[in-house]
Parts: C-alpha cells; sequence; structure tokens
C-alpha cells in the first residue's frame, strides 16, 4: 500500500534529520563528499567546509554559485560521442 510506503519514508527521513544533526555524522559526510573526485569544484570544497564549521554562508554567497551550475549542467548534459 502506498500510505505504508510514505510512513516509511517519513521515518527514514525523520531518521536522517535526526543523524544529521550530530557533529559526528556531519563529518562522516563530509569526508565522503571530500573524497570525490568532484572536490576540485570551489562549490564543493565550500559546502565541506561549511559542514565541518569552516567557510560562512555569507562569504560562500560572495563566491557564487557559478561553478554549482557548471557542475549541474555538465552531469545533466547528453553523454558525448
Amino acid at each position: 500500500p502506498r500510505e505504508t510506503e510514505h510512513v516509511e519514508a517519513l521515518r527514514l527521513a525523520a531518521w536522517l534529520h535526526d543523524a544529521g544533526r550530530g557533529r559526528a555524522e556531519r563529518e562522516r559526510f563530509a569526508a565522503a563528499l571530500a573524497a570525490q573526485p568532484e572536490m576540485r569544484e570551489r562549490w564543493l570544497r565550500a559546502l565541506v567546509g561549511e559542514l565541518r564549521g569552516g567557510a560562512s554562508a555569507d562569504r560562500r554567497r560572495e563566491r557564487g554559485t557559478a561553478g554549482h551550475a557548471r557542475w549541474i549542467a555538465r552531469r545533466g548534459a547528453a553523454p558525448r560521442r
């Protein structure tokens, strides 16, 4: 039944939210992101820094999100032949 799936999804979302509020879980998530090849992208480095308590949101906004937009555009583009 659809309702059962919805309730399970809400439970998972609540669990993820609670887990993400803990410093240890944020650090594990930041470490996993830092291991990705996309870390050459400034926006992802800024996100990891913020998760670890570094870069402020204001500084990130000042730098803009052009790098993030380029990264998304590359991922959404059709495969090259």
